[in-house]
């Protein structure tokens, strides 16, 4: 089947098969490009069978949610998970599941955000799913950010960070860094969320994702933004405002022209603040973006009010009356302001009204910091009318929020510092188990014992290289034991050399025999048996080697708990240690299923026939010498 769609913005895509259009959805969710996920919802929907549909209606939710049509996308993301309930599709449950926490979270509704959030880790843990998991924490870290429990939002955020990093990719790392900057500047420690920041953007600038990079430069300026660094700020923005505006990202430039309007406005430079409001407010509607449109008049009316441009500010709350009480917070803050323009009028006692009036809308909203600039105005109202009693309830309200506020804040700095001087610790500790591991085993292999994984390894081809020193046992003796072990380990520090050049893993050395494997590449071993041999004729020539190999199936796994190992057993090591056993000083004794395998492999081999002998425990078997083969190297 090879049908093709129209994309309006990406231009004709074509879809062969339900693999790859599922393919295309999970890319164009990641970056929540809505007209590929529609395209394909729509192709799905056609084409597809039962699994195909069910893909188009999870993405139709999808979408929906990414424009803010909650309407549609719930109904469709809870069909989605009834009928991937039904099926136990582990998958597209945990998919809805975080598509669920997202959309509770633009609602507001943090704790069931996190139980969606929690759901979405437990099956992603189930289906072997890191990323997915991954995803889970750093979502459950934003709502956590967001509700003010900074401590918790810290460790949930640093797991994501972990599993992404252990996955290697550089973007999602990026991504979760600039959370963790932003973290950090909402608990006030400017220096580690600019330093995060910057992190992100080496990140991200390694995976190739300048979307990203200018995402974090507007994240770098709301962070100096929060600190008053009015210049650092701005510069920050025009930087990832450069990006958007270059790549015809109206939708982000939205948010940029409206944060260097606000910055400018929050520090008393109203005249600078003014055109970028009013370009901001303007864009938002002509994409559709309502609130934001709303959010941005608004500010624009408290920039015009600055400039004394009274009239023009009153025309505009008139003009867009219908939209500016539409949202909640926006028509809190507008009421605000027309109590400002009644107060510019002389009108204190309706001024006073509106205010009182908005007062206890905010109470119900619970808005602290609104209540706050309210209760201030009211105090100044309450001076001017010499209204004792009023100033002195206004005056104990201002104390009491702040004095909660700051309360709130250093609670939760003291634990946000708490938890990352625990997690300081625990890192230490496990940066010190880990050099201990690193220390007795490969790296790959002490990567996976440090996360917890039971080592237990099967491997079909492998090769297994013993040597042995002839005659050492015999020489030692009439040494001391300082020269004794300075020769072995000049030996055996060149064959490490060599093992690790061709690929191979050293196993152990037992007394003057020393053990090596390759788990995939008997060329590589042949090479590096080769290599042995040249390593020890020239760093002990009064010293001769044997060598044996074998490959086949072994299996491999940590043994020992306070002195761990990775070791292989299984016949096949056995047949190598009778290779070398039976071999001659100075030559590589292989056997006859290495021999086919190495031919197998290279046309450029020597292989000498030694003819049948008895191994002990194996009966009689042909084996070879190892003569010659190419290297490795151009």
């Amino acid at each position: 089947m090879n049908r093709s769609f129209n994309n309006t913005e990406k231009g004709v895509l074509e879809v062969t098969s339900i693999e790859q259009a599922t393919e295309m959805g999970a890319q164009a969710i990641r970056v929540q490009d809505v007209p590929t996920i529609l395209a394909l919802a729509a192709w799905l929907a056609e084409h597809g069978e039962a699994r195909g549909k069910l893909l188009a209606l999870y993405y139709e939710g999808v979408a929906a949610l990414y424009v803010g049509d909650l309407s549609t996308a719930i109904p469709r993301l809870n069909e989605t998970h009834a009928i991937a309930a039904e099926t136990n599709d582990l998958p597209m449950m945990s998919n809805v599941q975080t598509a669920l926490g997202n959309i509770s979270m633009m609602q507001g509704d943090y704790a069931m955000a996190l139980d969606h959030f929690g759901r979405s880790i437990e099956l992603n843990i189930v289906r072997g799913n890191k990323e997915g998991v991954a995803l889970a924490h750093r979502q459950r870290g934003g709502v956590l950010m967001f509700s003010g429990k900074w401590s918790d939002a810290l460790e949930e955020l640093t797991r994501a960070l972990d599993i992404y990093e252990e996955l290697g990719d550089q973007i999602l790392v990026g991504q979760t860094l600039n959370s963790l900057g932003t973290l950090y500047a909402h608990a006030g420690d400017i220096t580690s969320s600019i330093e995060h920041h910057f992190r992100a953007l080496r990140a991200l600038e390694e995976g190739n994702s300048p979307n990203d990079a200018a995402f974090t430069y507007g994240q770098l300026g709301n962070t100096y933004a929060m600190h008053g660094e009015v210049e650092r700020a701005v510069e920050h923005f025009k930087h990832a405002l450069q990006y958007y505006e270059e790549a015809g990202n109206k939708r982000d430039c939205v948010g940029l022209y409206g944060n260097i309007g606000l910055t400018f406005l929050n520090n008393g430079r109203a005249e600078e603040a003014e055109p970028y409001l009013l370009r901001s407010s303007t864009m938002a509607r002509e994409l559709g973006a309502m609130h934001e449109c709303a959010f941005f008049t608004e500010a624009y009316g408290q920039a015009l009010l600055a400039l004394e441009r009274v009239e023009d500010c009153k025309a505009l709350l008139d003009r867009e009356q219908d939209m500016l009480s539409r949202f909640g917070d926006v028509s809190l803050l507008t009421e605000v302001l027309r109590a400002k323009l009644l107060l510019h009028d002389g009108d204190m006692t309706a001024a006073r009204t509106m205010l009182e009036q908005t007062l206890q809308r905010m109470q119900t909203a619970s808005l602290a910091q609104h209540r706050l600039m309210v209760h201030e105005q009211l105090q100044a109202i309450a001076k001017q009318q010499a209204d004792f009693e009023s100033y002195l309830t206004h005056d104990a309200a201002i104390k009491a929020i702040r004095e909660e506020r700051e309360g709130k804040e250093t609670t939760q700095k003291i634990a946000f510092q708490e938890k990352q001087r625990e997690m300081e610790r625990v890192e230490r500790e496990h940066q010190k188990h880990l050099t201990v591991l690193h220390s007795a085993l490969p790296k790959h292999i002490a990567d996976r014992v440090a996360r917890g994984e039971v080592v237990q390894d099967h491997f079909e081809r492998a090769t297994v290289l013993f040597a042995d020193l002839v005659g050492f046992t015999t020489m030692s003796s009439a040494l001391d034991a300082e020269q004794v072990v300075a020769m072995l380990d000049k030996i055996f520090g060149r064959c490490d050399d060599v093992v690790a050049q061709h690929g191979l893993f050293k196993i152990k050395t037992i007394g003057d025999s020393y053990m090596a494997v390759s788990f995939a590449d008997a060329v590589a071993a042949a090479r590096a048996a080769v290599g042995i041999m040249e390593a020890i004729t020239t760093s002990a020539p009064e010293l001769q080697c044997r060598i044996g190999l074998h490959c086949g199936p072994v299996v491999a796994g940590i043994i020992g708990s306070e002195r761990m190992q990775y070791d292989v057993w299984g016949d096949t090591v056995n047949v190598a240690s009778r290779m070398e056993s039976s071999g001659q000083p100075g030559r590589i004794h292989i056997s006859d299923v290495m021999a086919d395998e190495l031919r197998r492999c290279t046309k450029d081999v020597d292989l000498e026939p030694r003819g049948e002998i008895n191994v002990k425990g194996k009966g009689t078997m042909s084996t070879y010498w190892l003569e010659r083969i190419a290297s490795s190297e151009p």
